[in-house]
């Protein structure tokens, strides 16, 4: 029997612009999580129930490399306020449920470490990391009481059988202010090519098995063709999980017209979501992606042994 392990944390994104404390990033899902929180666990365990605002989640990922059975990762957190947006993405044009994005980052003329730059001239501090009691899982086997595991507050169980529940039943999260529940989702199966050609004037089409009818949950989409060379854009896309997508020409075109680097990839996600109704900061996601590499027509190199004649590895992961 394939077996997973389910870790339970916040995830939320980071970007360039600020590191974070050291030792507060953890990864999952493309997304990391900062502390900010300081002394033992049993110490934040108490002010983490003094009541006050609540914001987090508990994401469970479903992944399966091509390479392996497949397993299921999850990272989470609790904190006391949102996540600071490090880096700003001003929307170009949109069209199909897919929308061109342009970074805006910010700059800060004093440094802003241990916090982080959000805007021009704007530190943010970090939340602070918060315990919710004993978490209690439902719906992906035997139930589970999980109290955290580290200073920084972490929700982690044991390994559990894959596929830990059945596409449709319910998942559901719960804790001191915390009442969650979710659908739970079928691993997401992506058709077509690999890599997958991407062109001028010309749609990119991306297919996959949908889910059920009744199903709730969506597809997301990021593409990003120069993300090692300092990102100049990218295309995100919320869509029904129907099967299939188009994003349109204009847009592939926009995209490839900011630049490109090295290693492009496209991530295809399905989510389904379940948030809180007396808290709308708290959400149980369950999710199944896949990253896939995209074909620009440039060749990757980390090196110059990947490069050809007197061609040779540019900084931006491209031979020339």
């Amino acid at each position: 029997m394939r077996h997973v392990t389910l870790f339970l944390v916040l995830a939320s994104s980071s970007a360039c612009g600020s590191d974070p404390p050291a030792g507060d990033s953890l990864g999952s899902a493309g997304a990391g999580a900062h502390a900010g929180a300081t002394g033992s666990a049993g110490a934040n365990n108490s002010a983490g129930q003094q009541g006050g605002a609540l914001y987090g989640s508990v994401v469970v990922t479903l992944q399966q490399p091509a390479d392996d059975d497949g397993y299921t990762t999850a990272i989470g957190r609790f904190f006391d306020d949102a996540q600071p947006k490090i880096l700003a993405l001003d929307p170009r044009s949109e069209q199909n449920g897919c929308t061109l994005f342009v970074p805006r980052p910010p700059f800060c003329s004093e440094p802003c470490a241990p916090a982080v730059c959000t805007a021009n001239d704007v530190c943010t501090k970090y939340p602070q990391a918060r315990a919710v009691g004993t978490l209690t899982l439902k719906g992906i086997g035997t139930p589970l009481e999980l109290t955290p595991s580290s200073s920084m507050i972490v929700y982690q169980s044991p390994s559990l059988p894959f596929p830990p529940c059945e596409p449709g039943a319910p998942v559901t999260a719960s804790a001191s202010n915390v009442s969650l529940s979710a659908e739970c989702i079928a691993p997401l199966e992506l058709k077509g090519p690999d890599p997958i050609p991407i062109v001028e004037n010309a749609p990119l089409r991306l297919s996959w098995v949908p889910a059920f009818a009744a199903a709730s949950s969506r597809i997301q989409v990021k593409l990003d063709v120069s993300h090692h060379g300092g990102s100049k854009g990218e295309i995100d896309c919320d869509v029904p999980d129907t099967g299939e997508l188009e994003i349109p020409s204009s847009l592939v075109t926009a995209l490839l017209g900011l630049g490109l680097a090295g290693f492009p990839t496209i991530n295809i996600n399905r989510v389904a979501v379940g948030v809180d109704a007396a808290n709308p900061n708290l959400s149980l996601v369950l999710a199944s992606d896949v990253t896939r590499a995209v074909d620009t027509g440039v060749v990757s190199c980390l090196d110059n042994d990947a490069c050809t004649g007197d061609q040779t590895c540019q900084k931006n992961g491209i031979c020339g």
